[in-house]
């Protein structure tokens, strides 16, 4: 179980190099071997570890190629990514029936955003319920329209 001050903020490179430095030891490697096998000095690893440094995206691949490493535990502290195709491709047409069914017309980016907010939760092991996304879009629906909202009943 990963520490409770490990934050899913991509930003936050004490976190990420919390993450690090957890999988580093994990693997039983110390900061000069896991630094020679990233091709860094051991001194920017070092930075890394301690947050002093932005961890790259080619670090990131790397540790992904070397050691399966998931990107999305070392940003956001994912432990396993579930990437389910299928369930978010269920949940989109079934955001869209529903959308169409109670006449609520969203700009196509802020649907993807309801789309993108419930993935994340899905992965993460929190879906949220159709229920709470067709809030959301109400909610935007109105924000845009606030006359019509008060007109309505």
């Amino acid at each position: 179980m990963m520490d409770a001050d490990i934050t899913h903020d991509i930003s936050d490179p004490v976190a990420i190099g919390k993450r690090l430095k957890a999988k580093r030891e994990a693997l039983g490697l110390t900061q000069v071997q896991l630094a020679e096998k990233l091709d860094v000095s051991p001194k920017t690893y070092i930075f890394y570890e301690t947050g002093k440094r932005a961890v790259g995206l080619k670090l990131i691949l790397a540790m992904n190629a070397l050691y399966g490493v998931h990107p999305d535990f070392l940003l956001f502290g994912i432990a396993e990514a579930r990437h389910e195709f299928g369930a978010l491709k269920t949940f989109i047409a079934t955001f869209l029936d529903q959308l169409d069914t109670e006449q609520v017309e969203l700009p196509p980016e802020s649907c993807a955003a309801i789309v993108a907010d419930w993935y994340r939760e899905f992965i993460e092991g929190r879906a949220l319920p159709m229920d709470a996304a067709m809030f959301t879009a109400r909610q935007l629906v109105a924000n845009r329209h606030p006359q019509q909202s008060r007109r309505d009943p």
